[in-house]
């Protein structure tokens, strides 16, 4: 039985499941919000221990008679409401057949200076052999000849760090399960389809408020601080100007390379790779320790760094111009598909979402120290976004949010990712005001489950629910 209800806005009828009584849905024709009435009360089902809450995933049983009836998990869009909100297609940009031959001579430069690196490499490596084996008689004190040959190995580790070392370790992502969401996945598909792109295969989320494609394309990472902040449409122009990057016909796959090498080559010279980090955390405690002798070990990756250098130099100044056009395309394909104006909202907004997150973090130990730790760190920064007005957001755009100056940064200036925009329609093919949490089919558990990981991998797991203070 499917119930009948008319929108107040346009008087467009349309026809809701009996599982969406008592929600709320969106028209599809002028996207307003229109609540459906609930239905008749029905006769009473097994609420005692062990038996299934309706509308709750299998697994989660309802509350003895006398505990509180949980709340019901916040509504979601339907596939029907999903497909609504997309509005005809989108026409992304060319790239001219100039712009990929260039990169591929672009990606043959970058290809020699792996083999001069790789050559460094061979020579030094051959230098400490011919050391050990070559026989120099009383002309040369054997002392020496250990020495040389000490610093020959000291050298060839020192080149072979950048690739044998991890590099700084990231957050922890949990992949989702495409069955369990099928609005998310078609949702992702769906901006594929309009920019050409293949979906990525795999969708994972993380306890941060980023949002990452790998290099080859194929799995998408999504902040849950970043999907609690922002509305569907944002977080749809943000998927898209990643997944523009991998559309078909484009060069994408040379591209990617390049931008691929020159991220690890400038990794290599400028970011402190783990093995530096767990130095430097050893050597904050205060006074003599043993970790005071590891200290010198720090420095050697000096070498390395100045060996790769010149190579990241020259690799960042060949292929600037490329990855900067690059990613203004990504921005035009973002602007057309939700609108230059959401898409200047979005910009503003994810500034104000990173800097609100930034502020949480640090307060982590002290609240568990309190024992008032939120349980969920993405619904805690929602609150707190809606304490902010406007007019501070906009004071805090202007004033304390700063980009931050990185030495050799390919990436376009935001003045030049708004006047690539400019010219674009103020509305696009996606309107969804909606917040980005519907798309999810219970983003309250979610969020509150890697929070809880999160606080594990912080301060321990131990008296950790003790600690928690429930954020709506």
């Amino acid at each position: 039985m499917a119930l009948t209800i008319t929108c107040s806005k346009c008087s467009h009828s349309l026809k809701a499941k009996d599982e969406l009584a008592g929600k709320k849905v969106m028209c599809p024709k002028c996207q307003a919000i229109i609540a459906v009435p609930a239905l008749a009360p029905a006769a009473a089902k097994p609420t005692g221990p062990g038996a299934r809450i309706p509308g709750r995933p299998w697994g989660e049983r309802a509350a003895p008679a006398a505990a509180a009836v949980p709340a019901a998990p916040a509504p979601c869009l339907t596939r029907e409401q999903l497909l609504a909100a997309f509005q005809g297609k989108i026409e992304v940009p060319r790239v001219s057949l100039a712009r990929k031959f260039g990169a591929l001579m672009v990606l043959g430069v970058l290809f020699g200076l792996a083999l001069v690196y790789m050559a460094m490499l061979a020579a030094v490596a051959w230098l400490a052999y011919w050391l050990a084996t070559h026989d120099f008689g009383a002309s040369i004190p054997p002392a020496a000849v250990s020495l040389a040959m000490a610093g020959a190995v000291i050298a060839l580790l020192c080149l072979l760090r950048p690739l044998l070392m991890p590099q700084q370790r990231s957050h922890r992502s949990y992949s989702i399960q495409t069955a369990h969401e099928g609005v998310l996945t078609e949702f992702i598909a769906q901006i594929g389809q309009q920019l050409d792109a293949p979906p990525p295969a795999a969708i994972q989320t993380e306890c941060s408020t980023r949002l990452t494609l790998d290099r080859a394309g194929r799995t998408l990472t999504i902040g849950l601080g970043l999907v609690a902040g922002l509305s569907v449409q944002h977080l749809a122009g943000l998927v898209a100007g990643h997944l523009a990057q991998h559309r078909r016909g484009a060069a994408s796959g040379p591209t990617n390379l390049i931008r691929a090498i020159n991220g690890w080559m400038w990794r290599s010279v400028f970011q402190q790779d783990r093995f530096e980090q767990w130095i430097t955390r050893v050597n904050l405690r205060p006074g003599l320790h043993l970790g005071r002798l590891v200290l010198p070990l720090r420095y050697l990756s000096f070498l390395a760094r100045a060996a790769l250098w010149i190579p990241m130099f020259i690799g960042n100044t060949v292929a600037a111009a490329l990855v900067r056009q690059t990613e203004l395309d990504a921005d035009v394909c973002s602007a057309r598909l939700i609108g230059k104006q959401a898409f200047l909202e979005t910009v503003q907004r994810v500034k104000i979402v990173e800097y609100t997150w930034e502020g949480i973090l640090p307060e982590i130990s002290f609240l568990y120290k309190e024992q008032r730790l939120p349980d969920s760190l993405p619904h805690e920064l929602a609150a707190r976004l809606r304490e902010m007005t406007p007019e501070l957001c906009l004071t805090l755009v202007q004033t304390v949010i700063t980009a931050e100056e990185i030495p050799f940064d390919s990436r376009p200036s935001e003045a030049e990712r708004l006047a690539a925009v400019a010219a674009e329609p103020a509305t696009g093919a996606l309107a969804c005001p909606l917040p980005a949490s519907v798309l999810w089919t219970n983003f309250g558990t979610l969020a509150r489950d890697e929070s809880f990981e999160y606080y594990s991998a912080l301060v321990g797991a131990q008296h950790l629910k003790s600690a928690l203070r429930r954020v709506e």
